[in-house]
């Protein structure tokens, strides 16, 4: 099907007189072949079409979220004010005083006052160990200093008839090295 137009159109910029261009924007050249039709059947890139069971799944994956949130913001139980002023009144009751009989509530107390002593007991137990341990530490402490201190102080002091003793030995050797060396 060939369209004659005999005005120019505003984007064709050929001599005037010559009528519109061919499909495509270009001036076709006087006794060239038209150009063949476009296949619409063929593609340049190959492409595989996307499965409805696929496209149908996503749907309803989406409707389903949708649906879960839904309802978690708009259904679920609604509670009316009058529940609400049932569960406060059941809780400030259970508050005041409970359903115990007067038996129960001495059985309870004992069993309470059991328990409690016995924790005490075995804090008391604990506390007394903690303090022997500290005790026992302060006294491996001090001990270590005095060893620390009984040391660095070098050995003790000799006095009396034992340091003249000793005195009297030392001179003695003193003399035996004088002799051995040459001296007097």
């Amino acid at each position: 099907m060939t369209y004659q137009h005999n005005q120019p159109q505003a984007h064709y910029h050929g001599a005037p007189g010559q009528g519109a261009p061919a499909q495509g924007g270009y001036a076709q050249r006087p006794g060239a072949p038209a150009p063949a039709p476009a296949d619409d059947g063929l593609d340049g890139i190959p492409m595989q079409k996307t499965n409805t069971g696929v496209i149908i799944a996503i749907v309803a994956g989406v409707l389903l979220v949708g649906g879960v949130i839904g309802y978690s913001v708009f259904g679920g139980k609604k509670t009316s004010s009058k529940d609400v002023e049932e569960l406060k009144a059941k809780v400030a009751a259970s508050a005041e005083g409970s359903q115990l009989s007067a038996k129960e509530q001495r059985e309870h107390l004992l069993t309470t006052r059991k328990a409690l002593e016995k924790f005490e007991a075995e804090e008391a137990e604990r506390k007394k160990a903690e303090d022997a341990k500290k005790a026992e530490e302060e006294e491996q402490k001090k001990k270590a200093e005095a060893a620390k201190a009984a040391a660095a102080a070098g050995p003790a002091p000799v006095s009396g008839a034992a340091a003249k003793k000793a005195g009297s030995a030392l001179d003695s050797i003193g003399a035996d090295y004088a002799n051995q060396l040459g001296g007097n």
